[in-house]
């Protein structure tokens, strides 16, 4: 676990000094989506060499989408109020 800590110390480090270099935020932003891409992948592929979860992916794949939507239209619901609490106030 420290390592996990290192490293990210280190890159919000190399992040603050390589702050104002576009050409290098603009290629670590590539850099960054493709290793989110290549883990979907590699995630989806470990998934489907599982047979518990190819078993039984349509009836847990089910429950997801709907835990996935009602945390998103919980969001959205609470985020309403406490856009015109926190936001409204600063406009008056």
């Amino acid at each position: 676990m420290i390592k996990v800590f290192l490293f990210l110390f280190a890159g919000i480090l190399t992040g603050i000094l390589l702050r104002k270099k576009k050409r290098i935020i603009s290629f670590f932003e590539k850099a960054t989506m493709g290793c989110v891409f290549l883990l979907l992948f590699l995630f989806g592929a470990e998934a489907g060499l599982n047979d518990k979860i190819t078993q039984t992916f349509f009836s847990s794949g089910i429950n997801g989408i709907l835990i996935a939507a009602g945390a998103v239209m919980g969001s959205i619901l609470l985020s309403i109020p406490v856009y015109f609490i926190i936001f409204k106030k600063k406009e008056n």
